[in-house]
């Protein structure tokens, strides 16, 4: 299923993003649920360092089916990750919250695959041991993915992920990442 597929994706990826849409008039609610997925990931920043994140990430996900046929989802989130700096008590944390996908467009490749193109519009920070903010990016994230149609053409709940062609960043980002914060504080 592209749903269970794609929570599967976010909670390892983790890395998807904020902006308010509506969906157009004419789209058919098809399906509409929450969910709470906990976690641990693991950041391993060379040298030694590696960071053991618990993640909490709670959402909604709407599902509606357009005036071509096809299936778009919207996904919304607040995914908290936090981890204790190894050899200290101190942790940082991060903020994924907003839109964690919006399906924009479904392509039909005329060989059983499609092409999903998704917007994340992003909020992400980094907050260190005194809840300042270290580090942020915000902008859109445009990821293009191909999939499988499991042989069922009009029917996109068996729809397998195959690949992702691409992923493309704009707006700002901080310079440095979670490893350089967690190294300031490292003893």
């Amino acid at each position: 299923m592209r749903t269970t597929t794609r929570l599967a994706m976010a909670a390892v990826g983790a890395a998807c993003l904020a902006l308010t849409v509506t969906s157009p008039a004419s789209a058919k609610p098809f399906e509409h649920f929450t969910f709470h997925n906990e976690f641990d990931s693991t950041n391993d920043c060379g040298d030694g360092l590696v960071l053991n994140f618990h993640d909490v990430m709670d959402g909604r996900v709407l599902v509606v089916r357009h005036g071509d046929g096809f299936l778009y989802e919207t996904q919304h989130w607040t995914l908290t990750a936090v981890t204790t700096i190894p050899g200290t008590d101190l942790t940082l944390t991060v903020v994924n919250k907003g839109l964690a996908n919006h399906d924009v467009q479904v392509t039909p490749n005329g060989d059983g695959t499609l092409t999903v193109t998704t917007i994340s519009p992003a909020r992400v920070v980094l907050l260190g041991p005194d809840g300042h903010i270290e580090l942020r990016f915000t902008g859109l994230t445009t990821i293009e993915s191909l999939w499988d149609d499991a042989g069922t053409p009009d029917d996109q709940t068996d729809d397998v992920l195959l690949d992702t062609l691409s992923v493309t960043s704009h707006g700002h980002a901080d310079s440095g990442s979670v490893c350089d914060a967690a190294r300031g504080y490292a003893p």
